[in-house]
């Protein structure tokens, strides 16, 4: 399963004098970095940091704040994509996201690598 970028342009399209829906849709693509970002920081963390180099109940204060900000970051960006799903839905596009939304596992997983591989997509087709 992929996110489907010529949905997200013909709902761009779709809002294209509509600010509001614009805001909308970013704020939804925006919660795709913010779960990247929560990932990133935890992954780092956890490869910089060691519990030998820093007290153990720091080490794990830090890592249990990372999962709670990880987690609730997929759990926003599950909901953004099911948004952006309906807005699509409603307007006869095909849906952003083809797969099942859940948080139930392993279609969290699915969707989260169907993000990452779009947020890939997006920075190599940067100019």
């Amino acid at each position: 399963m992929t996110i489907n970028s010529k949905s997200i342009d013909a709902l761009l399209a779709v809002y294209a004098e509509d600010k509001k829906g614009q805001d909308f849709i970013y704020k939804c693509l925006h919660a795709f970095e913010e779960y990247h970002a929560a990932v990133f920081q935890m992954e780092m963390q956890k490869h910089v940091y060691s519990h030998s180099a820093m007290d153990r109940d720091d080490f794990r204060d830090m890592t249990v704040s990372n999962d709670k900000a990880r987690t609730s970051a997929h759990n926003s960006m599950l909901g953004r994509v099911s948004a952006l799903n309906r807005l699509a839905e409603k307007h006869g596009i095909p849906p952003v996201y083809d797969g099942i939304v859940s948080e139930e596992r392993p279609y969290r997983r699915e969707v989260a690598n169907a993000v990452f591989a779009y947020l890939e997509e997006v920075i190599n087709g940067r100019s």
